[in-house]
């Protein structure tokens, strides 16, 4: 059976939102990539942007899960000055030669998914099977749902196809 682990950063709460929601509809194993520094409050959202702005890595704890011992790992942040978040970058840098394959999403206040993916796959080396990019708004109203439902479809459906191609034939004698 195929072993799928979502690895996300959320500084407010609406990616954590998501992937719980994704966690539940995937059934999958997680990992919350946690920064040694803070980025809350006023002082931690401008390093938050400078951090992003330039592409910095942040320290963060060391992950507890292995992304190779999965078929697919997703990873899911908040969009920081239309750039990755610098503790996403910093997780993706180090462990990028340890995925398979790969989902993104991420949260967002007003625009730069679109750029902040490509980011993502060009940190990875390589594309996703499936992407999902939810507002802030949306999530804070609750109105995410159905998008989450139509991502974890798409990943489910990857994960019967791997498992049915795992499965040897039966030979008729």
């Amino acid at each position: 059976m195929s072993k799928t682990l979502l690895v996300f950063f959320s500084n407010t709460g609406f990616t954590r939102t998501v992937a719980e929601e994704i966690s539940r509809s995937c059934n999958c194993d997680v990992e919350e990539i946690r920064p040694i520094r803070s980025r809350q409050g006023v002082l931690g959202y401008l390093r938050a942007g400078f951090e992003a702005f330039t592409k910095k890595q942040a320290e963060i704890v060391p992950p507890s899960r292995s992304p190779d011992a999965y078929d697919l790992t997703i990873l899911g942040g908040p969009v920081w000055a239309g750039h990755v978040s610098s503790p996403m970058r910093t997780y993706v840098r180090k462990l990028h030669h340890q995925f398979g394959q790969v989902a993104w999403f991420c949260t967002y206040g007003g625009s730069g998914a679109e750029q902040m993916l490509a980011e993502l796959s060009e940190l990875a080396g390589r594309q996703p099977v499936a992407i999902l990019a939810l507002k802030d708004s949306e999530v804070g109203a609750g109105t995410f749902a159905e998008k989450v439902k139509h991502f974890a479809s798409e990943l489910n459906s990857l994960t019967k196809k791997r498992d049915a191609s795992k499965t040897p034939s039966a030979r008729v004698a």
